[in-house]
């Protein structure tokens, strides 16, 4: 009977010893395939590549999806650089930075003094052309929908800029500090980031027909715009989105406005008239604040919400509304000078 216990015990350990085995064997096949998949996309997806076009100038670029990405200049380059529509056969789709003080054009553009981008390209990244005052032309392609943050900002010598309708996207800051005289935003773009504008240079603005939004603090502090267009297609002026904008004298603000949002035009000490349509509902906090040239301000809906403050509007302006309505009511409690509508 010992004999046969025996003999089972050991049958049992054989056979647990062969599964023991059979999974072993399945673990390192299992990290043997982990090793050698996964090392390779992570090279792979971080390794850049260089390529020297038919004008002898060399670019690195990463790999991704077929595509060459994150295109950098790698050589020295002078006058006009046209970034090549393909590199080694990648078609080339986005030019990006090193970091947020070194452009794409790194420290071989230094004589670059225009760039044209390949009608293959869909995206300028962030910071790609930032703080770089040695060029002075950029030409975006029809292809491009994307415009990163600080992608075109503090560039000193580009004095105008033709965006395509094909952009949806323009980031932050995009054009922060730069010398455009005349800026035209294409009614696809669909997302516009803070700040875009902040220029001592900039005096005529155009919102194409489709956009619907304009960014807080957009042209805050432009201190030479004195045209603004704004199509039915936007529904708010937001805060401080002309605040020290001193040389605006006038301007339209389309039916479509719904709210003027606060300091939306604080200290445009220039401003002569404003109309505020029947649809506008709220006017915030300074809104109107230190606008000392204000000479008339028109306020047409009877029930506008306006920001119980004394600084909400200036003392300046006459003030032109329908007798009995809240305008009425806030112009009698803090002692502006009005003149009935009829």
């Amino acid at each position: 009977m010992q004999i046969e216990i025996y003999n089972l015990n050991e049958r049992w350990y054989s056979i647990m010893k062969k599964y023991l085995n059979i999974l072993l064997s399945l673990s390192i096949l299992n990290l043997l395939i982990i090793a050698l998949i996964w090392p390779a996309s992570t090279v792979n997806a971080a390794t850049r590549f260089k390529f020297v076009d038919s004008n002898n100038i060399t670019w690195e670029f990463t790999l991704y999806g077929g595509s060459a990405t994150d295109v950098r200049l790698a050589s020295s380059a002078s006058g006009t650089l046209t970034v090549p529509s393909t590199l080694d056969g990648y078609p080339v789709t986005s030019v990006a930075a090193v970091s947020t003080s070194v452009s794409f054009l790194q420290s071989y553009g230094k004589s670059v003094t225009a760039v044209i981008f390949p009608d293959t390209l869909e995206e300028i990244k962030d910071y790609a052309l930032y703080n770089v005052d040695n060029i002075t032309s950029v030409t975006i392609p029809n292809s491009v929908t994307k415009i990163g943050a600080y992608a075109l900002a503090n560039m000193d010598q580009v004095t105008s800029l033709s965006l395509p309708n094909s952009i949806k996207y323009i980031g932050a800051y995009a054009f922060y500090s730069n010398c455009f005289t005349k800026l035209t935003i294409p009614g696809s773009v669909t997302v516009l980031g803070n700040y875009l504008c902040y220029s001592s240079k900039l005096q005529s603005v155009i919102f194409q027909e489709g956009v619907t939004a304009i960014p807080a603090n957009c042209f805050q502090s432009c201190t030479s715009l004195t045209s603004v267009s704004i199509p039915n297609t936007v529904t708010e002026i937001p805060s401080n989105c002309f605040y020290k904008c001193t040389a605006l004298r006038k301007i339209s603000i389309p039916d479509s406005i719904k709210s003027v949002q606060s300091y939306a035009f604080g200290n445009c000490t220039y401003l002569r008239e404003v109309i505020l349509g029947s649809n506008v509902a709220t006017v915030g906090n300074c809104a109107f604040y230190e606008c000392d040239g204000l000479g008339s301000l028109y306020v047409l809906n009877k029930n506008v919400q306006i920001y119980d403050s004394a600084n909400t509007i200036s003392t300046a302006p006459l003030i032109r509304c329908y007798k009995g309505s809240t305008m009425d009511a806030y112009a009698t409690k803090y002692g502006r000078v009005v003149k009935y509508l009829e």
